[in-house]
């Protein structure tokens, strides 16, 4: 039977020494290319917000 990742760490995907290291996927900018921070949601390039983080009050239909 398979599990669900619980992010435990002990495979060692989240260990950058490891060669079952996974590096965290890149979010693109629409706007300008650049790259988009995945914990704010904002481009550190021109600043654009991509999305709202999750956990800001804002929900879905507001």
């Amino acid at each position: 039977m398979c599990y669900p990742c619980t992010g435990c760490g002990r495979c060692g995907k989240f260990d950058p020494e490891s060669p079952l290291y996974t590096p965290p996927p890149t979010i693109p900018c629409l706007e300008c290319g650049g790259t988009v921070d995945a914990a704010t949601g904002t481009c550190t390039s021109c600043g654009n917000v991509a999305f709202v983080p999750v956990g800001d009050g804002v929900s879905a239909g507001k």
